[in-house]
């Protein structure tokens, strides 16, 4: 499959990682416009509730940040660090540890799904691209406003047209070790969801607010289509 890289490389590709995850995109963003994003919102320091919280410019850039961690975790330890295969992991979580837990901001942070996004699309390359597509179109009008729960939508689809992809598409000399990959990155998202999940019952008042205001979004919508 891989050679093994020496433990320094990928020690220091760990922590390289941790410290790009813990970069508080979300925080400093909002900072700048004079709002705490631990205080508003979701009280998470993500993308999303920069979006809805702050303005939306603000929450893109923060997504297209949080998103470039997990791309440059994968460059990094492969160029510099000599890292491979399945070892790619490592790095992996150590990017989304950092971005839960902020030695910057006491511990905290988001959920971590743009950094792995962003950790998919430095493993796969092209191959995420259309999976990429697939997810960002269940985020924009018109397709955000015909699920209950759009996020979680664009999620199941793309993980499956990624799958997909790897099994048609991918070289056969590499198709094993990306579909081992591909198991090895589905743990991972495995647990950026049930963290979320856990933080979302752990505050769902917070959550129910967001969602009564989004729900009449989509409602004002739906209207004015009809």
């Amino acid at each position: 499959m891989s050679a093994t890289p020496e433990i320094t490389n990928l020690a220091y590709a760990s922590l390289v990682a941790f410290f790009l995850g813990a970069i508080p995109a979300a925080y400093l963003a909002s900072r700048l416009h004079g709002i705490n994003i631990f205080d508003v919102g979701s009280r998470q320091a993500g993308a999303t509730n920069v979006w809805k919280n702050v303005n939306r410019k603000t929450g893109f850039i923060v997504f297209l940040i949080d998103v470039a961690k997990g791309v440059l975790t994968i460059q990094l330890s492969r160029y510099i660090f000599e890292v491979s295969g399945l070892w790619f992991l490592v790095p992996s979580v150590a990017v989304i540890l950092g971005h839960w837990f902020s030695p910057m901001t006491k511990f905290k942070g988001g959920d971590g799904v743009a950094s792995l996004g962003g950790l998919i699309v430095g493993l796969f390359q092209w191959f995420a691209l259309p999976a990429s597509l697939v997810a960002i179109a269940f985020g924009v009008p018109p397709l955000r406003y015909k699920f209950a729960h759009p996020s979680l939508q664009a999620g199941v689809t793309g993980w499956g047209v990624l799958l997909l992809t790897i099994a048609v598409a991918g070289p056969s000399d590499q198709r094993v070790e990306h579909l081992v990959l591909y198991v090895g990155i589905s743990c991972l998202a495995l647990a950026v969801l049930l963290k979320s999940v856990r933080f979302h019952r752990r505050n769902a008042h917070f959550f129910n607010e967001e969602e009564e205001l989004e729900a009449g979004e989509i409602e004002e919508h739906r209207t004015a289509e009809s």
